[in-house]
C-alpha cells in the first residue's frame, strides 16, 4: 500500500483488505499447486501451519476488539 497524505475512505480501505486477502490465498494456492509434494513433509506442513497461524491469530484479535460493539 502506498503512503498517502490523507486518510483513505472506508471503500478504499475495504478494497485494500480484500486485495490483500485474495493475494495471500492466490499465492498459497500457486505454491501448493506447483509444489504438491511440499505439504507432504510433516515438518514443512507444521511450519506452514505455524506461519498461517499468525493470520488466524490476527483475525481472532480483530474479532475480540469489536466483540463489544
Amino acid at each position: 500500500m502506498e503512503s498517502v497524505e490523507q486518510v483513505a475512505d472506508a471503500e478504499g480501505m475495504l478494497s485494500e483488505v480484500s486485495s490483500a486477502a485474495d493475494s495471500m490465498i492466490y499465492r498459497l494456492d500457486v505454491c501448493f499447486e506447483h509444489y504438491p509434494e511440499f505439504l507432504k513433509n510433516p515438518k514443512i506442513r507444521q511450519k506452514v501451519v505455524g506461519l498461517l497461524q499468525k493470520a488466524k491469530d490476527y483475525i481472532v484479535k480483530l474479532e475480540g476488539e469489536f466483540a463489544y460493539d
